[in-house]
């Protein structure tokens, strides 16, 4: 049974036939994997420690953070600074250099602006919430 649903979530079927089957029902989906959660909600609550954090659609969520996501490469050595000095939300191993995400109102020197996600968005709400930077 479990090696079914392995296949099912790796083809997608599973979460297609989620969304069919909900028509008009309400469907709670509890889940930190953000592919599960592009792939099905058009609306999301966002829980930290019991409390709600945030409740919104998934583009309402991705409107919080635009023109907050900069895309920089920096070379391994000075990631461990990186991460001390911005919020990051992913790194990327790429032959240039690490590709790191960074949530902020300013970019870092040398950053892109790049769309944002719905995993910057989760990681912006938390920061907020929490009192931290961006």
């Amino acid at each position: 049974m479990s090696q079914r649903r392995g296949s099912i979530r790796k083809s997608g079927c599973g979460f297609n036939l989620l969304s069919d089957l909900s028509g008009e029902r309400i469907v709670i989906l509890s889940t930190h994997i953000v592919s599960d959660v592009e792939a099905t909600a058009t609306d999301i609550a966002l829980i930290a420690k019991g409390t709600l954090v945030a409740h919104a659609t998934p583009e309402a969520l991705l409107q919080q953070v635009e023109g907050k996501v900069w895309e920089w490469v920096v070379s391994s050595a000075e990631l461990n600074a990186a991460k001390q000095k911005f919020l990051i939300s992913s790194t990327t191993r790429r032959s240039d250099g690490v590709h790191v995400r960074v949530l902020g109102d300013a970019p870092p020197a040398g950053a892109k602006a790049v769309a944002p996600n719905l995993e910057d968005a989760y990681l912006y709400c938390l920061s907020q919430h929490r009192g931290e930077r961006p």
